[in-house]
């Protein structure tokens, strides 16, 4: 059969075959089906259940957890948590590990807390320098934009017409050419708030490359 399953038998008429969220196979049959029934239906769907426990898998493995060792990035790169009981929270990035001081080192809840709250420490320090670094590249006739830093879940940027530029902290993740993509293209809307055509030569004037960044970022934002 080449994978396990449980037989679940339930007050029903029907079988049904699901691979839960853990890429385990669970068969719910009615309460008198005979073993042999049962044998069969999960055969005759062995390809499909073998094919749904692959994309459980791979979801698995793109999803980080929170205890010791597992890999989290950070400007692209891959870094493993080293975990430890502290009387304080700290997370520092040294010796190519994220080294967590916690409170509570066994509460997953509280590690990625930990950790979030580090990014975003890092990405206002970040962020203005990125901004620093192209503000003056560009023809704006404005102050220097005012930085806000967010958690998002649909967008990476914005650029408000009072100058205020949101950033996603989530950006901290992605290699630097992707930052520094969402980061000229929000002080491009200091010059133009629609995406118009003069918009994409201000962009251009700075990244000819902009659309391969672009896809870049799209692509591992799906991975």
């Amino acid at each position: 059969m080449a994978f396990d399953y449980a037989i679940k038998r339930q007050r029903r008429k029907t079988m049904a075959l699901h691979v839960l969220e853990d890429a385990s196979v669970e068969v719910r049959v009615p309460k008198w089906l005979a073993k042999r029934e049962i044998e069969r239906f999960v055969s005759e769907r062995r390809d499909w259940v073998l094919q749904q426990q692959q994309k459980r898998r791979y979801l698995l493995a793109k999803k980080p957890g929170f205890t010791n060792h597992a890999l989290h990035p950070y400007l692209g790169a891959s870094y493993p948590l080293h975990i430890k009981a502290a009387s304080k929270n700290s997370v520092s990035l040294q010796a190519g590990q994220f080294n967590v001081a916690a409170t509570l080192p066994q509460d997953e809840a509280h590690i990625k807390k930990c950790l979030t709250e580090w990014y975003r420490g890092q990405s206002k320090t970040f962020f203005v320098q990125r901004l620093q670094f192209y503000f003056p590249q560009l023809p704006i006739n404005k102050k220097f934009p005012q930085l806000k830093v967010r958690v998002m879940k649909r967008r990476w940027g914005s650029c408000s017409s009072a100058g205020v530029v949101t950033l996603n902290v989530e950006l901290m993740k992605y290699p630097l050419a992707c930052i520094d993509y969402v980061v000229v293209h929000e002080l491009c809307h200091m010059l133009e708030m629609n995406h118009s055509r003069q918009f994409y030569q201000y962009l251009a004037s700075l990244f000819p490359d902009w659309r391969q960044r672009e896809l870049l970022l799209e692509q591992l934002a799906q991975q």
